[in-house]
């Protein structure tokens, strides 16, 4: 062992003892080297920005535990800020648990109940049912009715001890803020948040009772028509603030009257509601119509769904959807053949029907499919084309199929602009 770790071992774990004498000496010995510092003032100021940081952690503390602003008596407005501005945007979200769109609480307005001033009336319903004001330890919100479980879904972790409704009720501050709720339709979610330091509860239209903890919020889905109570417990009694209801929206139903007929040439889907409501929408792929009864042109074969969503008087949606099928593409209903030498006048020209009917700029073309040579040209529809190459002055060849096409200047929405088929001149 050599003389390095013989010291080292030597003095591992050692300590002197504090020699409060010395330590005066040296200090004052240090305050004769450098004069430049008053040495009588240097403690006070040590001992001063003790105290001052004392003081400012008391402060954040306590700002930290008081979160939310006070509320004046009766109903008052009270705004959570957001580092975010946030004037013009939507009171509502997405619950990402859920997937439904979450409305916030309507106009942050909010009910003082005094609990050392109002006398508790029995709802009714604290005889039917268990309340479970906190008696669970977990992060849930809870709601019983013989071990039943509410469709409402807790979005706060708070963790609060087992504690009896009565020690609660012991620990719970006189005023209590209940949120203002408005009504919302069936099927809707809303935001109920507790700004309070004593749990709220919610009684369901079906008698469930639901305790919405401290410092906590819950979305709650309403999949049932009725009136929901918002209030505070009591003791065993249930002391209602506001309330609100879950409405019913229309009964959404509608008939497709007419599919795969045509008129004045365009093809034509006719729709009726059998619903009764104040406005009445209609969708399909994007093409939107107005009115309890509607017309849609399909222009091309295939199956579509037909969607029809009904408002009702209190402002409730519901929508109920349909297929239709629509058999063959639309090609303005052109004949393939035409007889020159016939004796019924329609069949001695070619021209689509749906040209002769329909108020359309168009432009028809006959090509010679052997060489692509134009051999008839015309933009009226009452002059067709007899089997005449324009540039001969000539019939053509019989049954020899030639190609045509349209173009219009002014289609209809949906409808392409360009038609083609082919067309053979028969005896």
């Amino acid at each position: 062992m050599n003389i390095e770790e013989i010291i080292k071992k030597s003095v591992e774990g050692h300590e002197m003892p504090y020699d409060a004498a010395a330590w005066d000496q040296m200090s004052k010995r240090l305050d004769q080297v450098m004069p430049t510092k008053p040495a009588s003032n240097l403690k006070w100021y040590l001992g001063g920005a003790a105290v001052i940081a004392a003081v400012s952690i008391s402060a954040i503390l306590l700002s930290n535990n008081s979160e939310e602003q006070k509320v004046t008596p009766s109903v008052s407005q009270t705004t959570e800020t957001n580092s975010n501005d946030s004037k013009n945007q939507p009171n509502h979200s997405v619950d990402n648990n859920t997937g439904t769109d979450v409305k916030g609480v309507q106009n942050n307005e909010f009910v003082q109940i005094d609990l050392n001033d109002v006398t508790a009336q029995n709802s009714g319903s604290s005889n039917q049912n268990t309340s479970s004001t906190s008696q669970n330890s977990g992060s849930t919100n809870t709601t019983t009715q013989n071990g039943s479980n509410s469709n409402a879904n807790n979005t706060a972790d708070n963790q609060r001890n087992n504690s009896s409704t009565t020690q609660q009720a012991s620990n719970s501050p006189s005023q209590i803020s209940i949120p203002k709720i408005e009504n919302i339709c069936l099927g809707e979610s809303v935001k109920i948040q507790n700004k309070n330091e004593a749990p709220i509860t919610l009684i369901q239209a079906n008698g469930l009772i639901t305790t919405i903890k401290p410092k906590s919020s819950l979305t709650f889905i309403g999949d049932e028509a009725g009136t929901y109570k918002i209030g505070v417990m009591k003791g065993a009694d249930f002391i209602e603030g506001d309330s609100f209801k879950v409405l019913e929206g229309p009964n959404a139903e509608f008939s497709i009257v007419e599919a795969n007929t045509f008129d004045n040439g365009v093809p034509v889907v006719r729709v009726e509601s059998g619903s009764t409501g104040s406005n009445y929408n209609w969708s399909i792929n994007g093409i939107i119509r107005e009115g309890k009864n509607a017309e849609f042109n399909l222009f091309e074969k295939g199956n579509y769904n037909i969607v029809h969503e009904v408002t009702g008087s209190n402002g409730c949606k519901s929508s109920v959807a349909r297929k239709v099928t629509i058999e063959e593409d639309y090609n303005l209903l052109a004949a393939n053949a035409i007889r020159p030498n016939s004796s019924i006048g329609e069949n001695t020209s070619f021209m689509p029907f749906a040209l002769t009917v329909r108020d359309v700029e168009f432009t028809l073309i006959i090509v010679d499919a052997a060489n692509g040579a134009v051999i008839f040209e015309s933009s009226d529809a009452t002059q067709g084309w007899d089997g005449t190459d324009k540039r001969n002055g000539q019939q053509v060849k019989r049954y020899t199929p030639f190609a045509w096409k349209v173009v219009i200047k002014n289609p209809l929405p949906g409808e392409r602009n360009e038609y083609r088929g082919t067309v053979t001149v028969t005896d």
